[in-house]
């Protein structure tokens, strides 16, 4: 693979180590010339433009497209979690995550040459497709999606969708006859409608209007036989690339509280010579890694078990890191002034979509038995 001003091109071999340390040196330099949390501030109070400059910089670079057949496929996981990883050192808010390895990997597998220009408009990043959920996070059964017939949903439990206001369409799990399906909304002539719900990192989430979504053309994307089982591994490739902005997130709160350890002084000396803080701070680091291990593994493997288990020690890690960032911080960690909170809060929003622990320990038991019993 080769670069041209930064733009990762497709190779015709599999996607190498090398190529995939070139992905995060690209990645992190990036982040480190083009990006502040300003950006994400900046968000949070209804000012986009600077989040949408930056989301065509990272298009023209070729990453949303990374998972497209056209580019290296479910070969490309691996990069699009590590690019995700370095995204959220800034706190990046746009859906990165789910647009990379969610919407562009979907909508191309199931195109019939209909969706070609769509496809191209999102990964160049002209246009957003949303994705809509139930607000308590990603279903977790065929019986958690919603119903075809879109207007039969109204009145039942809300849905949401996080961008929808910059959508010109909304993908939307469905229950299809015995299997599930995707719906692919465009928008409305009369807009999306719907009510803000902002979630505890204010990301721009609208709970779902059903009966303006139905005024829109709906298009089923998906199979005939398609099963909840292959959803559910579309939705592990999600909670990879998830967990992978948690990862970073929680990084980046360490390294706050690794400087500001630095430089607080107590006693006549910097807080970080004091011993109890240097074994918070070490601890907090060996969760972060134990949890980018983890992550890179499920990229890499793509089975439920190591996504599950990604999970478990990803939220473990974003609470050590996150707690302990704010601690060192004292009461300034909880301030709007500073960004401790901010990476604590979007750390926080993402892990819920991964699942509690306790259903991911669920997973990880669940498939340990099926092994077992197997043999």
């Amino acid at each position: 693979m080769n670069t041209n001003m930064g733009k990762l091109v497709q190779a015709d071999n599999a996607i190498t180590d090398s190529d995939l340390e070139l992905i995060r040196e690209v990645a992190r330099g990036f982040v480190a010339k083009e990006m502040t949390t300003k950006t994400a501030r900046q968000a949070e109070q209804g000012d986009w433009t600077a989040a949408t400059g930056a989301w065509k910089a990272i298009a023209e670079l070729g990453w949303i497209g990374l998972m497209s057949p056209d580019a290296y496929g479910v070969d490309g996981l691996p990069a699009v979690a590590m690019i995700a990883d370095e995204l959220a050192m800034a706190a990046f808010p746009m859906p990165f995550a789910e647009t990379a390895a969610f919407v562009v990997p979907l909508l191309a597998k199931f195109n019939d040459g209909s969706l070609d220009d769509l496809i191209s408009s999102v990964t160049s990043g002209r246009e957003l497709v949303a994705i809509a959920l139930p607000a308590g996070g990603l279903p977790r059964n065929k019986d958690e999606c919603a119903l075809s017939s879109l207007q039969a949903n109204i009145g039942g439990n809300p849905w949401v969708a996080e961008h929808l206001a910059r959508a010109t369409a909304v993908l939307i799990p469905v229950q299809d006859g015995k299997g599930v399906a995707l719906a692919l909304v465009h928008r409305p002539a009369a807009g999306w409608g719907g009510i803000s719900n902002p979630d505890l990192a204010n990301n721009a989430y609208l709970t779902l209007d059903w009966a303006s979504l139905a005024q829109g053309e709906k298009i089923v994307i998906s199979p005939d036989n398609w099963t909840w089982a292959d959803l559910e591994e579309a939705f592990d490739v999600l909670r990879t690339v998830l967990a992978a902005q948690v990862v970073g997130l929680s990084r980046a709160a360490l390294e706050m509280a690794v400087s500001y350890a630095k430089e607080r002084q107590a006693f006549g000396a910097s807080i970080g010579s004091f011993q109890a803080v240097q074994q918070r701070l070490a601890d907090a680091y060996m969760e972060n890694v134990a949890a980018r291990l983890l992550v890179a593994d499920a990229a890499i493997s793509r089975t439920s078990a190591s996504v599950a288990m990604a999970s478990i020690q990803v939220a473990e890690g974003a609470r050590k890191c996150t707690f302990t960032a704010q601690q060192i911080w004292a009461g300034m960690g909880y301030t709007l002034e500073t960004d401790v909170q901010l990476f604590f809060r979007r750390a926080r929003a993402r892990q819920l979509l991964l699942g509690s622990p306790w259903q991911q320990r669920e997973s990880v038991w669940h498939q340990a038995a099926q092994q077992k019993w197997a043999v």
